[in-house]
């Protein structure tokens, strides 16, 4: 049998199983003891029985000899002739009676007593109990050899003890479902700090470094571990910072020089007394300084994108209308490129920091239209599915081999290097705009075929 990946579930079920084994068990020594209880109720009555009979026929047949008297000539006692059985009759009550002779004729019987009573076989003095189908009698033979049997059909017993395993049955039944609902709410209550923490985590890794969990036991196993992992996120958190503001620092440190470096480059370029030979070095120094410049702007704009994010002014808003915002922008661009766009704007409703989610969309579409060919096509569409507001941004250009893929929205990852030297990039869009897409608790996805081109699916939940 699989067990169910929960630990919830898992505890319960083994928390099941030890409490079925413990109430069927008890259940079932309950019910044997009753029964052997039942069983010796109704010997005790049949013995009883058969003392009233005994005694009724020795009041009948006179008192035994005396020691030192000769030995009285048993009786040999008749059908029909035996002048107690109206007594025994009354004697009888709710059971009923067979009377043998010394020589094992039947002379007496009573209280509608089945035909097929068999005769004794194992004469004794003391009385003797047996079992004969739905029948319990009990035997015994007088000094003179006379027989009486007493008994009593067992259904009536039968049907107590049955009453009595259905009412034992019902309550165990009533024990498993208080048990297991106890048992439920116990495991419930012994996992909430393990879910505590399962969720904490989960915040964390969606961006929300501040995280940390609610610590009620910190002496239990739980609230140590608790307590470990919230100084861990701590750490955690201090490490993003300080690679945050390393990454601001560095970029704001190097803008001036860089900046100085493309001012001195253009106006070398602007001067007449600059040697045309000297034109092409200060060129290209001034092609690498406006790539760097390119990357400062980046690592600049991720710095304060990453450090704003718990702070998203989120409104209700439509992606299409972001959309429609984003293909106004784009147009012109497209249209020097000979590209077309088409839409399939149906309302989006959601929960959005327009202008994050609108950065991402232009950074999507300018992407596209980099490295879309003339005559091509890019296809914007918004609606919603499965409780989610949908954008996706299709391009009929090159695609991206499979590979490149699962690491397009890493930092600096560049699928073709001296492609995007060309177009500019510096590897960073896409990872700005997985930040941005994932603070709004949604996601960013991509398909593409080489030859076939690209298509970037944006989700976010619906308002």
């Amino acid at each position: 049998m699989k067990l169910p990946r929960s630990i919830r579930w898992r505890i319960q079920l083994w928390h099941g199983l030890l409490l079925f084994a413990v109430v069927a068990g008890a259940g079932i020594t309950i019910y044997r003891i009753q029964l052997t209880n039942l069983t010796r109720i109704s010997d005790v009555e049949l013995d009883a029985r058969l003392l009233q009979l005994m005694g009724a026929l020795r009041d009948n047949l006179g008192p035994p000899p005396r020691p030192g008297d000769p030995p009285p000539r048993p009786p040999e006692l008749r059908p029909g002739e035996v002048p107690i059985q109206k007594r025994l009759d009354a004697e009888v009550g709710p059971f009923y009676f067979v009377m043998w002779g010394r020589r094992g004729a039947e002379v007496m019987r009573g209280g509608s007593a089945p035909r097929d009573v068999p005769y004794p076989t194992a004469p004794s003095r003391n009385p003797i109990h047996r079992r004969r189908g739905d029948w319990s009698e009990a035997y015994v033979f007088n000094p003179m050899g006379v027989c009486v049997l007493v008994g009593r059909p067992s259904a009536a017993k039968g049907a107590e003890i049955q009453a009595f395993g259905w009412q034992l049955f019902g309550l165990g039944a009533a024990v498993m479902v208080l048990g297991l609902s106890v048992g439920s709410r116990i495991a419930a209550r012994a996992i909430r700090p393990i879910q505590e923490i399962g969720s904490a985590a989960a915040r964390i890794s969606g961006g929300n470094l501040s995280a940390r969990i609610a610590v009620r036991e910190t002496e239990s196993e739980l609230g140590q571990l608790a307590a470990v992992l919230n100084d861990m996120f701590s750490r955690l958190e201090e490490a993003f910072l300080h690679e945050a503001r390393f990454s601001s620092d560095a970029a704001h440190e190097l803008r001036t020089p860089v900046s100085v470096l493309l001012a001195q480059t253009q106006l070398a370029l602007e001067s007449r007394g600059t040697p045309e030979e000297m034109r092409e070095t200060i060129m290209a120094c001034r092609r690498a300084a406006l790539r760097m410049h390119g990357l400062i702007e980046s690592l600049l704009d991720l710095a304060m994108v990453e450090g704003r994010l718990e702070g998203l002014k989120k409104a209700p808003g439509d992606l299409a209308e972001i959309a429609q915002d984003g293909i106004e922008i784009t147009r012109l661009l497209a249209s020097e490129r000979l590209i077309t766009l088409t839409v399939d704007l149906q309302p989006a409703p959601c929960l959005v920091d327009g202008e994050r989610i609108l950065q991402v969309l232009l950074n999507l579409l300018t992407n596209a239209v980099k490295f879309s060919g003339p005559d091509s096509e890019i296809r914007v569409t918004t609606a919603t599915a499965n409780g989610h507001a949908v954008l996706k941004v299709r391009d009929s250009g090159q695609g991206i081999d499979a590979v490149h893929v699962p690491h397009l929205f890493e930092r600096f990852y560049r699928v073709d290097s001296s492609r995007t030297r060309s177009t500019g990039g510096v590897g960073l869009g896409l990872a700005i705009s997985r930040s941005i897409v994932v603070a709004h608790e949604g996601t960013i996805e991509v398909e593409s075929r080489v030859g076939e081109g690209s298509t970037f699916t944006i989700k976010l939940p619906v308002r």
